[in-house]
């Protein structure tokens, strides 16, 4: 698993105390053992700019991982990011790229996709759990974000 950035610029949803990027660090490592994912590469990139910056790094880095371990498939962001998020996009622009340059020799990519309309229920659903949006757009300029993406290799 290669996370790109420690997601500092996020919205903190902990009150533990501690800084946004060690309680997003952890949380990481913690899905990860859940879904016995034994590697887990956290890269230094910086939150809010992937789509602009890091580029070398952040191919080096996937080329590397798929040379290393050897993946049967690739799965990422697909193009829309999952919601539109402009890191979500850089991260599936790099993969893009880095496995455009192992040529034959690169698995299939995979984009994460969310079926139209499913946004809206997920917020519904967090609302009714008493979880709120902080900043940003309000909840109605939400829906549409999510687009249904078919894999593409």
């Amino acid at each position: 698993l290669i996370c790109a950035s420690h997601g500092e610029l996020g919205a903190n949803a902990s009150d533990t105390g501690r800084p946004l990027q060690d309680v997003r660090a952890a949380e990481l490592t913690d899905a990860a053992a859940i879904l016995r994912i034994s590697t887990v590469w956290l890269l230094n990139l910086p939150d809010g700019s992937l789509r602009w910056t890091g580029h070398s790094a952040l191919c080096a880095s996937i080329t590397a991982a798929v040379r290393r371990f050897e993946p049967d498939v690739v799965l990422t962001f697909g193009e829309d990011g999952l919601y539109w998020h402009p890191d979500h996009i850089g991260v599936y622009e790099h993969t893009v790229l880095a496995l455009a340059s192992l040529g034959a020799s690169a698995p299939p990519l995979y984009g994460v996709t969310i079926p139209e309309g499913a946004m809206r229920g997920l917020q519904d659903a967090a609302r009714q759990r008493g979880w709120r949006r902080s900043g940003g757009p309000d909840s109605s300029s939400l829906c549409g974000w999510a687009r249904t993406r078919s894999a593409f290799h």
